[in-house]
């Protein structure tokens, strides 16, 4: 006779042993990522900015975005605020007519299966609305003596959010530098050996990005697998100019290096177009990438290890056309 209870029992066995591995992958982690955080509005004002919240490990799943503290008269309302990561969205900051001039901290995190390991802090100063030079002040006059008081008013911070331009300057003047001294230097040992110097260098910055950058290896793929090729080539290419005697070792690593400082300089400026983060905004990678902590988007030491990187890439690009250069002048002279 068949023992059904037994058989039910086996039978609910299977199914919770099943759903072990199901329920686990179910949970993982997000990262949020807003462009701009810190706003300046005066009462009765609001404004939009994009997010977009990425699944950074795990299986997507329900997951909400929540704000603290609530604040009356400022709202800061996430389109859409629940969803299945990766998703991205419009968040809306308005504030009332009746709100007080001052600092407001919000503390913004995604809850639920897919939570973020650390929240982000939303700065919106609230300031009094700016005075014209036309504007008189008040008068009051007592006993033929008149004191003058102007309206209080709440000076807006200045953020300063990347310092790309700073970077672009370094870098021409380094080319300057460097390459001038180099043109005029006889030989091509000085050249040989400042490539060679700039790619241990560049070697080892990539490879620290390629270990520590977890945003590019998780959210760009295509950026991060690049960067590794661009270091093999770098240590394959660098023994070939002392074991070929012709410029072809130059022409090929200074149209490699030209053309990976031509795609870093314009994924940059594009946002990223080839990653998931393409979605949150032009400047997303600016501040990301040239930053240097000034910003919740970027780390001193990445902004850092990229911007030196670009540099150095751009310098071994100049370096080799000017070594291409003299030696067609050297072998030009001699025939």
């Amino acid at each position: 006779m068949v023992n059904y209870k037994l058989f039910c029992i086996l039978g609910l066995c299977v199914l919770i042993l099943l759903s072990i591995p199901f329920a686990y992958s179910a949970t993982g982690t997000s990262k949020l990522i807003i462009n701009q955080t810190v706003f300046n509005l005066t009462p009765g004002q609001k404004t939009n900015e994009k997010f977009q919240l990425i699944l950074s490990s795990g299986s997507t799943w329900g997951t909400s975005i929540d704000v603290s503290p609530s604040v009356t008269g400022i709202s800061i309302i996430f389109n859409p605020s629940t969803g299945d990561p990766t998703f991205s969205g419009t968040l809306t900051i308005s504030v009332g007519s009746d709100v007080k001039p001052g600092e407001y901290k919000f503390n913004v995190s995604a809850t639920g299966d897919d939570p973020t390991t650390s929240p982000i802090t939303i700065i919106v100063y609230v300031t009094s609305p700016e005075v014209t030079t036309t504007s008189l002040p008040y008068q009051t006059t007592s006993n033929h003596t008149s004191t003058t008081t102007s309206p209080e008013v709440t000076t807006m911070p200045k953020t300063q959010n990347n310092y790309f331009s700073y970077v672009i300057i370094v870098m021409i003047l380094l080319a300057i530098i460097i390459g001038g001294s180099l043109y005029f230097t006889k030989g091509s040992s000085a050249s040989k050996f400042t490539i060679t110097g700039l790619s241990i260098v560049s070697v080892i910055l990539s490879l620290y990005l390629i270990v520590a950058d977890s945003t590019l290896r998780n959210f760009a793929s295509i950026h991060y697998y690049l960067l590794i090729l661009y270091t093999i080539l770098l240590i394959v290419l660098n023994p070939t100019m002392y074991v070929v005697k012709s410029k072809t070792s130059y022409t090929i690593l200074g149209i490699i290096s030209g053309l990976f400082f031509i795609g870093m300089l314009i994924d940059s400026l594009m946002g990223m177009p080839l990653s998931s983060l393409n979605n949150v905004g032009s400047s997303f990678s600016l501040n990301y990438f040239y930053g240097f902590g000034k910003n919740n988007l970027s780390n001193f030491s990445i902004s850092f290890t990229f911007s030196a990187l670009l540099i150095l890439t751009f310098l071994i690009f100049i370096i080799s056309i000017i070594n291409i250069t003299k030696q067609s002048s050297i072998n030009s002279v001699t025939k």
